[in-house]
């Protein structure tokens, strides 16, 4: 797995980027227009799958494990797609929540796979977690306020970002310094 991820670090990193910016987007936009979060949302979704499935079709010949951000792509496209296509839908909450939900599952897998070749993966565990938390918030009626759905959105957002971020340059720079 260290191998598959220290080729597409950048991918970690360009993930992390788009998750920045709708949380920018989601601080920023204004709070009584919550479609436009959700579009951006889906949007954000749509480009995070594609990504992702790119990533494994890429390597799917350097880790057994490519299987991994291939579900997690076809799920960011296909929850991406549906909010996209009624982005006003009272299930657009769920939608988010499921999504994240799933990909903290699969970026917690991602980290546990990467710990079998090398001692690192804790920001991409931890980021694994926060959407899996996050998810459960969606779920429990934490955002039934536009401005709590703008925040909560946000604030995940970034996190999440950040967490892909520097898990991309801990593995890009244990690669480099060739630790590993």
């Amino acid at each position: 797995m260290f191998t598959f991820l220290s080729r597409y670090w950048w991918v970690l990193e360009a993930r992390g980027f788009l998750a920045i910016l709708l949380a920018a987007f989601a601080f920023a936009w204004p709070a009584r227009d919550v479609t436009g979060l959700f579009l951006a949302f889906g949007v954000v979704a749509v480009a995070d799958g594609l990504f992702a499935v790119g990533l494994a079709i890429a390597g799917r010949h350097l880790t057994p494990a490519w299987w991994i951000p291939l579900v997690q792509g076809l799920l960011g496209v296909g929850v991406g797609v549906l909010i996209l296509a009624n982005p006003a839908a009272a299930s657009v909450v769920l939608s988010i929540a499921i999504w994240a939900f799933g990909m903290g599952l699969l970026q917690i897998a991602t980290a546990m796979r990467l710990r079998q070749d090398v001692p690192t993966g804790l920001w991409l565990g931890f980021g694994g977690v926060l959407a899996i938390a996050f998810g459960i918030l969606c779920l429990s009626g934490q955002g039934e306020s536009t401005v709590a759905i703008l925040w909560l959105i946000g604030i995940w957002a970034f996190m999440w970002g950040m967490t892909l971020m520097l898990g991309g340059f801990e593995v890009h720079r244990l690669s480099q310094r060739g630790v590993f």
